[in-house]
């Protein structure tokens, strides 16, 4: 009876609290006095995926056969384990029974804790100094400075009064310009003196943070097992992430397609407390904690002005009751609310498609400038990674392609033509968005972004200004008239390009036509003939055209500058 009369959420409350005490095979972290006796046992680091923020990593443990069930202890995993990620593998032998995590605080000596402390404080007296001494250096230039205002009123004032008297102006004038110098190479010292004593501050820091650092036991109590067998033992780590960099390589070819080297290499910071060696290594540019289920997509109700009115009380109970009305958990109501106002933002963007005038109405998701790409990338060769505070670089992938460089002129925004080329990703697996350095036949021209691109997809390589293609545009001419009482506004531009190269090259020449706003009472067109040259590029009339972007794919002729420039 008593359990009739517990409310319904306290029920499914219980009732999921007793399930997760039953399944449970990982225990909370153990005290001292509930530890079993264990034999210990040897591991090994034989792989890890690193994450964007943390990194899972896996250990190999060999148990023989035995008879009777029995504990057996992982000693020593790092302070910055996950506690309730620790999971474990088998192939059937042996079988895992139970779970425990045990968290093992170091103690330090009180002598060497004092010895700390008394460096700490040298250090931190050192850094504090050097600060003041920054603080001194960065008033006596503000005081040179308001001496320099002082004496520019004063120079003033005697030009005024026809008064003026050299000597002391250039007496002034070097003591000025001697005193900044020296200000400025003491300032310099200064602030490498800061940043070795912070370095040196927080490095002590550290290793002070470690003497009393804790660390993980893992407990595993395994079934009787007739053969030797293998036991995976796997964990998250924080302290380890990584971001992606590319190199660009392109090298020009007089014939034929150019060719190009992408690497993708992984800026590894590795700090877990723990070495690598010798194991496999995978990047992946998820995340283990991130959501794997979209959105919920709450019904949305209209009416008219007039119907709104009587029903404004009940305003975004729709959205409310869509979404909650759906069978999740009861512990995700938080993320319920999130949802709730997702798709109440979303409603309001969609009611302006109703109550807008334009037509057309290209929007995008809130998560549309969001990197959702989850992708893991496996190294070649086994690597070892040792815990440091330094950053590593590993070589990821490396690919080489072909294709041929073409130039992008648009002389209503740059003189300059640039160079491109667009290149298939040829991985079977999406190419991760990053920052890529470019050299062009052995020659820096820039950096930019390579975008996430698809399996198959295209993606496109800026190569930097080409100096020996100008370009420019020009308005020629502009004739007004009346035809059927509206008014005519016909204007005419020439669109040059000088080619200075001895070899006939591709340009995609752009410009723009302006969009009404109102085709009622201004319309802009283009003329018949200049339609039909346009790009018959598929992509380009399907997303670019319509909104007035204009392109043309030209050959330009070797040696056409000057008075033979291409019109």
């Amino acid at each position: 009876m008593q359990w009739l009369m517990i409310p319904q959420l306290c029920q499914r409350f219980v009732f999921w609290a007793l399930l997760g005490t039953i399944t449970s095979l990982q225990l909370p972290v153990a005290l001292a006095m509930d530890l079993p006796e264990a034999t210990e046992v040897q591991s090994q680091v034989v792989s890890a995926t690193v994450y964007l923020e943390q990194a899972d990593v896996t250990r190999m443990i060999p148990v023989q056969a035995s008879e009777q069930s029995r504990w057996l202890r992982i000693r020593a995993l790092p302070a910055t384990l996950v506690p309730g990620s620790v999971r474990w593998e088998s192939d059937g032998s042996p079988r895992v029974r139970s779970l425990q995590v045990i968290r093992q605080v170091e103690t330090v000596d009180p002598e060497v804790r004092a010895e700390q402390e008394a460096k700490r404080d040298q250090q931190r007296e050192a850094l504090d100094a050097a600060r003041q001494e920054i603080a001194v250096i960065e008033q006596d230039l503000e005081t040179i400075e308001q001496l320099v205002n002082f004496s520019a009123a004063k120079l003033e004032n005697k030009l005024a009064a026809t008064e003026l008297n050299v000597e002391s102006i250039a007496a002034v004038a070097d003591y000025v310009m001697q005193r900044r110098r020296k200000l400025a190479t003491e300032f310099l010292k200064a602030q490498q003196v800061l940043a070795r004593q912070e370095a040196e501050y927080q490095n002590q820091t550290v290793d002070d943070g470690q003497g009393m650092d804790s660390s993980f036991d893992v407990l595993i109590l395994v079934e009787p097992n007739e053969r030797e067998g293998q036991l995976k033992v796997s964990y998250r780590v924080d302290g380890v992430s990584w971001r992606p960099a590319y190199s660009i390589l392109a090298t020009s070819q007089a014939e034929g397609d150019d060719q190009f080297t992408i690497q993708l290499d992984a800026k590894v910071s590795q700090n877990s407390g723990e070495d690598w060696r010798d194991v496999e290594l995978a990047f992946c540019t998820g995340s283990p904690t991130v959501r794997s289920k979209p959105p919920l997509m709450a019904p949305l109700r209209v009416a008219t002005q007039s119907s709104s009115e009587q029903d404004n009380e009940n305003d975004g109970t729709s959205e409310r009751s869509g979404v909650a009305g759906l069978n999740e958990p009861w512990n995700e109501m938080v993320d319920r609310q999130s949802e709730i106002a997702l798709n109440s933002r979303a409603s309001r963007r969609q009611i302006d498609e109703f109550t807008v005038r334009r037509g057309v109405q290209r929007t995008l998701a809130e998560d549309a400038d969001l990197d959702t790409t989850d992708e893991t990338y496996l190294v070649d060769s086994r690597l070892s990674l040792t815990s440091s505070s330094y950053e590593n670089t590993v070589t990821v992938r490396r690919v080489e392609l072909s294709g041929k460089i073409y130039r992008v002129a648009k002389p209503l925004l740059a003189s300059h033509v640039y160079r491109q080329v667009t290149l298939e990703n040829p991985l079977r697996q999406t190419l991760v968005g990053a920052e890529a350095t470019v050299l062009l036949d052995g020659k820096l021209v820039g950096q930019m972004k390579i975008p996430t691109t698809p399996a198959g997809g295209k993606f496109l390589i800026g190569l930097g200004a080409d100096r020996l293609v100008r370009t420019r545009r020009e308005l020629l001419g502009k004739e007004e008239s009346v035809q059927g009482g509206n008014r005519v506004l016909q204007l005419r531009y020439r669109l040059v390009i000088s080619n200075y190269h001895p070899d006939e090259i591709d340009v995609r020449l752009y410009d723009r036509l302006p969009l009404s706003r109102d085709d009622e009472r201004l319309q802009v067109t283009l003329e018949t003939s200049q339609q039909e040259s346009l790009s018959t590029d598929a992509i380009y009339r399907r997303m670019d055209f319509p909104i007035g972007i204009l392109r043309w794919d030209l050959p330009i002729p070797a040696g056409r500058f000057g008075s033979k420039a291409f019109d």
